[in-house]
C-alpha cells in the first residue's frame, strides 16, 4: 500500500463523515454483519481496516467475543476505535499495520477475519498473497468476510470509477467540494477494484471451500469465504 494511502486516511474526518451519513451502506452491511457473527462461533476476531470501530463496537456489545485485533493504517481512527470499544468487554489488541504484512507475521490464529474496504487497495497480486495469508491465519473452518467495491462483471475499473463518481458527485451532499476532489483523486490513483469472478477465483485457487454474497448493492459487497 502506497504512502498516499496512509496520508488520505489520516485525514479522518473526511472518512468519519462518510460513515456518518452512511454514503457506503455501513448500516446495511454492519447488520447483516451482526445477524453472521450472533449466528457463527467467533470468539477470536481480527478486523482488518477496522478504522474507528464505530460500527463493530455497536455490534460487538452483546457478544461472546473473547479477542478483538484492530489493523488500520491510520493512527488517528485506531485512537477513536479504543475509545468507541471501550464498551466492549474482551481482550483487545490495535495495530497500527499494512494488512499484509500484519497478516503474513500474525501468529495469532482467528475464527473470523473481516476485510473493510481495504483490499481494494491491492493489486491483484497482493490480493492473491492477502487471500493466502488469511487462510493460514483462519482457524479450521474459519471465515474470511471481505466487505468492499466490487466491479460488474462487464466493467473495467476506469468504467466503474466513472460510474461511482457520478453517483457520489450526485448524492454525496454533506461533503465539501475540497473533500469530494480529495476522495475523487483516491479512489481513481490508489484503487484496484475487482469484479466477483476474479475474487472467487483467487478464492478457489488458495482451496476456500465455499462463497457467500450476503449483501449486493450498486457499488459495494459484502462476501463470506469459508474453510
Amino acid at each position: 500500500m502506497s504512502k498516499q494511502i496512509k496520508e488520505f486516511f489520516n485525514q479522518w474526518n473526511i472518512y468519519k463523515k462518510v460513515i456518518k451519513h452512511n454514503y457506503m451502506f455501513h448500516l446495511e452491511i454492519f447488520q447483516i454483519l451482526q445477524d453472521f457473527l450472533n449466528q457463527h462461533k467467533h470468539q477470536h476476531l481480527l478486523d482488518l481496516g477496522c478504522g474507528d470501530a464505530f460500527h463493530m463496537a455497536r455490534i460487538l456489545k452483546n457478544s461472546q467475543i473473547t479477542n478483538y485485533y484492530g489493523v488500520d493504517l491510520s493512527e488517528i481512527a485506531l485512537e477513536e476505535a479504543q475509545q468507541n470499544l471501550a464498551i466492549v468487554n474482551c481482550d483487545k489488541q490495535f495495530i497500527q499495520a499494512n494488512l499484509i504484512e500484519f497478516i503474513a507475521t500474525q501468529q495469532a490464529r482467528f475464527d473470523i477475519i473481516i476485510a473493510g474496504y481495504s483490499i481494494h487497495h491491492l493489486t491483484l497480486t497482493e490480493k492473491e498473497e492477502f487471500f493466502a495469508q488469511a487462510r493460514i491465519a483462519l482457524k479450521p473452518g474459519g471465515y474470511l468476510l471481505i466487505y468492499d467495491i466490487v466491479r460488474r462483471e462487464d466493467e473495467t475499473k476506469s468504467d466503474y470509477f466513472d460510474r461511482w463518481w457520478k453517483y457520489c458527485s450526485n448524492n454525496w451532499n454533506a461533503m465539501t467540494s475540497e473533500e469530494l476532489i480529495l476522495i475523487k483523486e483516491h479512489i481513481y490513483n490508489n484503487d484496484y477494484p475487482e469484479s466477483f469472478t476474479v475474487l472467487n477465483q483467487i478464492a478457489m485457487k488458495q482451496q476456500y471451500q465455499k462463497v457467500e454474497s450476503l449483501y449486493k448493492d450498486y457499488f459495494y459487497e459484502l462476501y463470506c469465504f469459508s474453510l
